[in-house]
């Protein structure tokens, strides 16, 4: 019984920083959905998983990772370094002194232990003394939440689960919540009598018209903007690519005309970009997400795939809505019919790369659960090489 499916999902602070990864896992026996381990019987699969899939590579900072009853009782946990993992205690178990026990024991070991998806009650309060940490459901009523955070308060330190737009993060931050976990970052902030700039117009039309622009369009976009080619010279220099290039030209020649267009969209979109850096960091894994799964299917275009990718989360970034945002652009109809409609091979690629950060069931054309796997895993992996080539040094 082999993992079929990796996907994770970030835990954010206060300060929306990303401070680890929830592992979630799919296989033939397995459903992310209430229970991400379900039936994995034996520490060896665990390790092994982590192994496979929570190296420096794929995941930085904490791995949180869920544990049944019989994983906790079994002593699996002590087989993973405890520096990198978080354990997530199960709602469904067993409290009894068997338990108890063992996660004292992991906690005088080293380990981070967390209540997932609990609700504080006089049956399981002994937990609350061994945790450092309780997720709570947020999705309840106000005025329940309110009672099981002032049960809870100084006692371990809080994550709100399933937090789905800001005005909810704001209310749990309100509340006492330091640690914050859902799909909120992707969900624009729609601000009445907003309006997006023209400087934001023309880096919109920039990112758009880089489709298909040959060497002489993108040298003529550098020589218009001085601050671009600075960017760029710094990023290229910095230590996690040491191209040790001096000139926007000789920047061109070397690394050709399609990674050129791809750095100059990544510096257009970070330009916009007031959000964290997680969300451009999705945009990212879409993007080359989408490209991939082009790629392996033999579709040709697949540059126009990963333009789709890049402009997936755009409402979100600038908190307007999506068709407002590419009234404003000119794109190819079979990319705007995938970004407003979801239609076509490029709209399928986003709903593959969307589930697979969702833990749902990825799909894409005729390929199997193990390609999409590869593409999935190499696309965190851009977008991470990416991230750290980008903010390397300041962009100022």
């Amino acid at each position: 019984m082999g993992i079929k499916l990796l996907a994770r999902q970030p835990i954010f602070d206060s300060d929306i920083r990303v401070v680890g990864y929830e592992l979630l896992f799919r296989g033939e026996h397995v459903q992310m959905t209430g229970n991400p381990l379900g039936n994995f019987a034996t520490g060896d699969v665990i390790c092994n998983a982590f192994a496979a899939a929570a190296n420096d590579q794929i995941f930085r900072g904490n791995a949180w990772i869920n544990f049944t009853d019989g994983l906790i009782r079994d002593g699996s946990a002590l087989l993973l370094p405890p520096r990198r993992v978080v354990i997530e205690v199960l709602e469904d178990v067993s409290v009894d002194e068997e338990l108890l026990r063992s996660l004292r024991s992991l906690r005088a070991a080293g380990y981070t232990i967390a209540l997932d998806d609990f609700e504080p009650g006089e049956s399981n309060d002994t937990l609350v003394e061994i945790a450092h940490i309780a997720k709570l459901d947020v999705t309840c009523s106000e005025a329940t939440l309110r009672r099981r955070v002032e049960r809870l308060a100084g006692r371990v330190q809080l994550l709100a689960e399933k937090v789905e737009t800001r005005e909810v993060f704001e209310v749990c931050r309100q509340l006492g919540f330091t640690l914050y976990q859902g799909y909120f970052l992707g969900r624009p902030v729609l601000v009445e009598g907003d309006r997006v700039r023209a400087q934001r117009g023309n880096v919109l039309r920039l990112i758009a018209g880089l489709e298909g622009a040959d060497m002489k369009w993108i040298k003529a976009r550098f020589e218009q903007d001085p601050a671009l080619s600075y960017k760029l010279l710094r990023i290229l220099n910095s230590a996690a690519l040491d191209l040790n290039v001096s000139t926007v030209e000789r920047a061109v020649t070397l690394l050709g005309t399609t990674r050129i267009r791809r750095w100059l969209r990544l510096i257009a979109l970070a330009s916009l970009c007031d959000t964290p850096h997680e969300l451009l960091r999705t945009t990212l894994v879409r993007a080359k997400m989408s490209e991939l799964l082009a790629m392996s299917d033999g579709k040709k275009g697949a540059d126009g795939y990963y333009l789709a990718g890049m402009l997936s989360l755009i409402d979100a970034m600038l908190n307007r809505p999506i068709p407002e945002l590419l009234g404003q652009i000119p794109l190819d109809a079979e990319v705007k019919a995938a970004l407003l409609e979801r239609e076509g091979p490029m709209g399928a690629a986003l709903d593959c790369a969307a589930a697979c950060e969702e833990g749902g069931q990825p799909r894409f054309r005729e390929l199997s659960t193990q390609s999409i796997q590869r593409c999935w895993i190499g696309s965190i992996q851009y977008a991470d090489e990416l991230m750290d080539s980008l903010y390397a040094r300041s962009m100022a």
